[in-house]
């Protein structure tokens, strides 16, 4: 899976860094930035997070991409 932040959608919330520390950071500008953008296969606790931290954003600017 690939976790991807649309940077012009994102206003700085802060939801995603603060639950989903493993894989965001807050940025200079108070946006996030991610730590890891790929998140393994077999990885379930790091794909919970992903898609949590997803769900929880206002601006809904993090979209998760699955493997194929």
């Amino acid at each position: 899976m690939k976790v991807v932040v649309d940077l012009e959608a994102c206003e700085g919330h802060g939801r995603c860094y603060d639950n989903a520390f493993e894989l965001f950071d807050e940025g200079p500008d108070g946006k996030s930035i991610l730590k890891q953008a790929e998140v393994a296969d077999d990885d379930f606790d790091m794909q919970r997070v992903a898609r949590s931290a997803s769900m929880m954003c206002p601006r809904n600017a993090i979209s998760i991409i699955e493997d194929e």
